[in-house]
């Protein structure tokens, strides 16, 4: 039963598409995420309680007692290290709720495929597909002012410790080797960061920083609607679909 509980803590996201089935789908994974991580604190702390009552049979009083204090600030730390981390993963996994729900607005022309996995270029947020083009989308959900040197993203003047920009290309490149592999022709694939959280803000508009789209969620679907030159035929959209199958 630990064993079932804890599946989607190792193996959190379910490439399910999108609509309303594939956020039931993330919002389920979330939840399980924090169930698991309750019974794992509470399995930990039994094994505490079950260890020092031993322990205190063994020790003498005073070693005993600190041997305790010690099990109980490793416990508090593991905790600790996993509640960040599974608070920030819910923080993502929220701002990727909210962009599939912007992408309920594009026209039926558009094809939307969320969590593409290609190799080991780790996971795709989005991938778009419709007559303005082809487009990664990865979702972030940082708050603050973020903005550009010239080479890397900045939030509030600092560099992100990602960098941002070489993931999107990197996505970027990963679909078009996709396509060349499995239809044999290239296309042109545009990268897109999005920043999901309305507190994140930033002034690039339309314009790509290192060649990446860096929009609010406010920006995005103008920036796939207007396109950026590129136009796409009902065929060949539909023949794209079939590399991603």
């Amino acid at each position: 039963m630990l064993l079932a509980k804890l599946v989607p803590v190792l193996y959190p996201w379910h490439n399910s598409g999108l609509g309303a089935q594939g956020v039931a789908d993330m919002t389920y994974s979330t939840r399980e995420i924090i169930k698991s991580f309750c019974i794992l604190m509470v399995l930990c702390g039994d094994m505490v309680v079950l260890g020092t009552v031993r322990i205190d049979r063994m020790l003498p009083n005073f070693v005993g007692f600190w041997l305790q204090m010690g099990l109980i600030g490793l416990l508090l730390g593991v905790g600790t290290i996993y509640f960040t981390r599974y608070r920030l993963f819910i923080q993502g996994a929220h701002g990727e709720f909210d962009i599939s729900d912007e992408f309920q607005n594009l026209p039926n022309s558009y094809k939307v495929k969320s969590n593409v996995v290609l190799g080991q270029k780790g996971d795709i947020d989005f991938l778009v597909i419709g007559p303005t083009g082809i487009w990664t989308v990865e979702v972030k959900s940082h708050t603050g002012h973020i903005s550009s040197d010239g080479q890397k993203l900045l939030i509030n003047g600092f560099r992100f410790r990602k960098d941002f920009l070489k993931q999107a290309w990197a996505q970027a490149f990963a679909v078009r080797d996709r396509i060349q592999e499995h239809l044999g022709f290239q296309m042109a694939v545009q990268p897109v960061v999005v920043f999901s959280n309305p507190r994140a803000y930033m002034r690039f508009g339309t314009r790509p920083v290192g060649g990446v789209q860096v929009v609010g969620r406010a920006w995005l679907l103008k920036l796939l609607k207007e396109g950026n030159g590129h136009y796409l035929s009902p065929e060949t959209i539909d023949k794209l679909k079939t590399a991603f199958v």
